[in-house]
């Protein structure tokens, strides 16, 4: 991603919205919303689990929060059950990515105009001028939706999930600004720990079964390649030749598979160039153990072992 554009093919995202609609990507639909001040918990659905993690985060005790996207599914290619739709009718909150990470989900917003949900597209949160985009063969727009991967550009999305709770349950905003607030420099630790460890590095390129990392590896100036791309499209030979002849040109020893998915096209590239195989996640569900942050450690970790850094 050197030049940071690449092709989607099906996750279009066209930019036809205003500004300061993008900017803060909340929508509070008509009618009254429930406090928790009344006694009960703030309805919160989440579309997949990062964003489970910072509403769970920043409401507290005030909140029940279900995702959507159980475990071990992805957020790309999920469909909607008949129960998944009342779920989402029946909430105060709906959290969801955006930039077009679940189109399933905003084919179903579609058809719950009228209710008193406050829906926040948190992806929208993250300023146009940081979100790596391209365009496909028609000339469309499109935009990389795994901002959740950046720290910083994570704490937009917990700022906007803090303001949509804050907008369903005012009673509660005094504990969700503490919540947030934690949550953020948790975040900025991370950044930090990322920022350390991946300096004085060796090499400039990690090498990834999933192109899912441009954002962080925008930040922190390292580049990815990926063996499948946004999509996770299945590589031609031509393709992984080509890949291959990458891997050996910037001498990179290690390919990185990720949790859940078929390490098939991995494997096969790391036998083909002599290269180890380690697991870097994209955190599209819940990792087997601990959480977004320690998950987040550990990739920090990962790369820094990738990428032969001494900082």
């Amino acid at each position: 991603m050197a030049n940071r554009r690449f092709v989607l093919r099906r996750y279009i995202v066209l930019v036809a919205a205003s500004g300061a609609a993008l900017a803060l990507a909340t929508l509070v639909l008509a009618g009254c919303r429930p406090s928790s001040d009344s006694g009960g918990k703030v309805d919160v659905v989440a579309s997949f689990y990062p964003l489970e993690y910072f509403a769970a985060r920043i409401g507290g005790d005030r909140v029940r929060v279900t995702n959507l996207v159980k475990p071990g599914l992805e957020p790309h290619d999920f469909e909607l059950s008949s129960d998944d739709l009342k779920t989402i009718a029946r909430a105060d909150v709906l959290v969801y990515n955006g930039l077009g990470l679940e189109p399933w989900l905003e084919r179903a917003i579609a058809s719950i105009g009228g209710s008193r949900t406050v829906i926040v597209a948190t992806g929208e949160a993250v300023a146009a001028a940081d979100r790596l985009d391209g365009t496909n063969e028609a000339g469309e727009v499109g935009i990389d939706p795994h901002v959740w991967l950046d720290p910083r550009l994570a704490a937009h999305q917990a700022e906007a999930i803090r303001d949509a709770l804050k907008s369903a349950d005012p009673g509660g905003s005094d504990s969700y600004d503490r919540n947030t607030a934690k949550l953020l420099d948790d975040l900025d630790g991370i950044d930090r720990r990322f920022s350390r460890s991946l300096t004085g590095c060796r090499l400039h390129h990690f090498v990834t079964a999933h192109e899912a990392f441009g954002y962080l590896a925008l930040r922190y100036g390292v580049e990815q390649i990926g063996v499948t791309g946004i999509e996770q499209e299945e590589p031609n030979p031509q393709a992984l030749a080509k890949i291959a002849k990458a891997v050996r040109e910037n001498d990179v020893k290690v390919v990185l598979t990720e949790p859940g998915a078929s390490p098939r096209f991995a494997e096969t590239l790391a036998r083909e160039v002599g290269a180890r195989l380690e697991t870097l996640d994209p955190l599209e569900f819940a990792p087997a153990e601990g959480d977004f942050l320690t998950a987040m450690e550990k990739n920090s970790a990962t790369l820094r072992y990738a990428l032969e850094c001494n900082g």
